[in-house]
């Protein structure tokens, strides 16, 4: 699990990248959001994003969005899972509504790949099951139209 360290007046912690929904910068401040608080730390944007993952895109020049979190966009606004608007110009709107259908597209296409390979294991699985199994059995006396062996099948 990624930590983003933070070091503020009133605590020094890590937050877990997961539950960052935006970061964004103004003026000398960086602002970061997460599902439970925000924190307000004196730092440069650029030391922060080393630490974001594929799900973070630019909806600004200065502030980085969690796509994970994206319940929804409208109206030019974005709406966090947790029920946090954000505003957005309608260049900039535009634009990360594209990068947030595409990455619909491929978490689907994820989940799909996931649900197709999920579904070819449990049918390998289930080939295994129906095996014959062939064994010799020693306790009866050997018949020319068996010579010993009985065939048993798994269900």
């Amino acid at each position: 699990m990624i930590c983003i360290p933070i070091h503020t007046r009133e605590c020094t912690k890590r937050v877990s990248l997961q539950d960052v929904l935006k970061i964004e910068k103004r003026n000398r401040v960086v602002t970061l959001n997460t599902t439970d608080e925000d924190f307000r730390i004196y730092d440069k944007l650029d030391n922060l994003i080393p630490y974001l993952d594929e799900n973070f895109v630019p909806c600004l020049k200065n502030c980085y969005i969690n796509l994970k979190h994206v319940q929804s966009m409208e109206d030019q606004s974005i709406i966090f899972d947790n029920g946090m608007i954000y505003y957005l110009g309608r260049n900039n709107y535009i634009r990360t509504r594209q990068l947030f259908a595409r990455y619909l597209l491929e978490e689907k296409q994820r989940f799909l790949q996931l649900h197709t390979n999920y579904g070819s294991m449990v049918a390998e699985k289930n080939m295994l099951y129906d095996r014959e199994i062939i064994y010799f059995d020693f306790s009866q006396k050997s018949t020319k139209q068996n010579n010993g062996i009985k065939k048993e099948t798994i269900h």
